[in-house]
């Protein structure tokens, strides 16, 4: 049986149809802060979807909400209102880099191995080596600091498009450590919008326990 993720958590993270390259140093600043630091420690993502008209303001309720916890080169954890998934970091080099992966569905609280093609399927859509995925970003614009949520932050925008509508994802880091703290994703369809915003936490308390680890 095929698993599905969540489809959506692939136009969360993705960036397509990239625009022309923006200024140059401002790529490169975005690149390297967005590349997955191992030493910052094991970390979350909350994940929100809006869906709503664009004429009409943001619902004050996601309509749909998962959280991503990653341990970075051990394991990543997937859990959505029905879903959870733990994908478990093996050797480079090997048949499918060795990782490996198992689902349950808040009905049933048996684990389920998962085809190796499923695997490979969530790795590619869910970043692990950035935390925003925009590997190699080339439509980058600087906006320095930024306030929000009457913090300042350094933020940058990513333009591009997203299954035939018109993106825009901002991305805010810390001033003092360069870590991601939270980014928000908007995609245009005329009359529709989605919306999707993210927030960060690292910490260090994180555990990921495999299936097969567990009493």
């Amino acid at each position: 049986m095929r698993f599905h993720l969540i489809p959506a958590l692939i136009a969360a993270y993705s960036l397509v149809e990239a625009v022309p390259a923006a200024r140059a140093d401002c790529t490169s600043d975005f690149n390297s802060f967005n590349r997955v630091n191992a030493s910052a420690g094991p970390y979350s993502v909350e994940w929100r979807k809006f869906l709503y008209k664009a004429e009409d303001r943001r619902p004050d309720t996601p309509q749909r909400l998962s959280i991503v916890q990653v341990v970075p080169s051990e394991a990543m954890r997937i859990k959505s209102e029905t879903t959870e998934i733990i994908i478990a970091e093996g050797s480079p080099g090997t048949s499918n880099n060795g990782r490996r992966g198992w689902f349950k569905r808040d009905t049933d609280p048996s684990w389920v191995a998962m085809p190796a093609g499923d695997v490979d399927r969530i790795v590619k859509n869910v970043p692990l080596l950035a935390y925003f995925a925009a590997p190699n970003a080339n439509n980058v614009d600087c906006k320095d600091a930024q306030i929000v949520d009457g913090t300042p932050y350094l933020t940058f925008t990513l333009a591009g498009r997203h299954g035939g509508g018109r993106q825009q994802t901002t991305a805010a880091f810390d001033l003092a450590t360069y870590q991601p703290v939270s980014g928000v994703t908007i995609v245009d369809f005329g009359a529709s919008r989605t919306q999707v915003e993210v927030t960060y936490r690292f910490d260090n308390t994180i555990k990921i326990t495999l299936p097969e680890q567990r009493p």
